[in-house]
């Protein structure tokens, strides 16, 4: 008898570890199902346009807290090419060279917006003099090791001059305009910094 006994206790238990795992499966298919549904929804849903003036292929938004600063240090940058469309004689693999120069504003505090003349092959991709000086972007400056991250996130079109952005932490450099740029066409050029003096 008590062999009886023991065998559906053990029946039960079995019974019972098969049902808390059918229960498992389940809870598993309905998080699979609900997973996909939001995914497809996602995939449906229309994308937030850009920024305004921002073109439609830039990076993301740098997250940076420019400060005011008495560092008046020139950040000297070179890069290469590492992608170039448009046809403005700038190529993969074609150097650039330039500096990042902290400039006084009146309605900035100091140290808070630096200025470029970004040249790639020769090429200036961001910053004149004439017909009007522009170049400027709001920048956080860094001392160890040196390096400076900003960016002016709308293209010629929407404020006279490229979209550009520097990131030294990232070792990464991205100037993209539209067909009103001082290049006479669209351009998106990415460049590796490889060095910051």
């Amino acid at each position: 008898m008590g062999a009886v006994v023991y065998f559906g206790y053990v029946q039960a238990q079995a019974e019972s570890r098969r049902a808390v795992e059918r229960a498992r499966e389940r809870q598993l298919q309905d998080k699979e199902r609900r997973e996909a549904e939001a995914a497809r929804r996602a995939a449906q849903a229309p994308r937030p346009a850009p920024a305004p003036g921002a073109p439609q292929d830039a990076p993301p938004p740098l997250i940076i807290s420019p400060q005011p600063t008495a560092d008046r240090h020139t950040r000297h940058i070179i890069a290469r090419v590492s992608r170039a469309d448009g046809s403005i004689g700038v190529s993969a693999g074609d150097h650039c060279d330039f500096d990042v120069k902290v400039e006084k504003s009146t309605t900035r505090p100091a140290g808070y917006w630096c200025r470029a003349f970004v040249e790639c092959n020769g090429v200036r991709l961001y910053g004149t003099d004439t017909p009007r000086r522009n170049g400027f972007f709001p920048c956080e400056l860094f001392r160890h090791p040196m390096g400076v991250a900003g960016e002016d996130r709308e293209t010629t079109h929407g404020t006279g001059d490229p979209f550009f952005q520097i990131d030294t932490r990232k070792d990464r450099m991205v100037v993209i305009d539209d067909a009103t740029s001082m290049a006479g066409d669209a351009f998106h050029v990415e460049a590796t910094i490889r060095s910051v003096r």
